[in-house]
């Protein structure tokens, strides 16, 4: 399942500063999520929620707080190619540091998405 997820997905942001409750088992981390357009977003939540009803979408702010974490089983982040200083490697290093574990990388332009569990 989690590669289907991989191809063609856009990105809206679901997450409130309240949190997320457990109706939620995969989370979309997306680096730079906040310059998206509004128009966008919307074409972004129609077409996730078509996938899945059980997914929420967040900006990476949102991934440093741990009490996020438990309420998830996968993650998919994202970042667009070349966003701010972020690399592959810093991305890298930030997963790991979380304690998740990178299962799939795909490159397809203009995002670099990692699935982590």
């Amino acid at each position: 399942m989690l590669p289907n997820l991989l191809s063609g997905i856009i990105f809206s942001n679901r997450g409130t500063s309240s949190g997320y409750d457990n109706e939620f088992d995969i989370a979309f981390i997306v680096l730079g999520l906040h310059e998206m357009t509004v128009q966008g977003a919307k074409e972004a939540l129609k077409k996730a929620r078509r996938i899945s009803k059980r997914l929420v979408i967040m900006e990476f702010g949102f991934a440093r707080w741990p009490a996020f974490w438990k309420n998830f089983k996968y993650f998919l982040i994202t970042e667009p190619k070349g966003f701010f200083e972020f690399t592959k490697q810093n991305v890298g290093e930030m997963i790991k540091q979380v304690g998740w574990t990178i299962q799939k990388e795909n490159e397809s332009f203009p995002f670099v998405t990692y699935v982590c569990e």
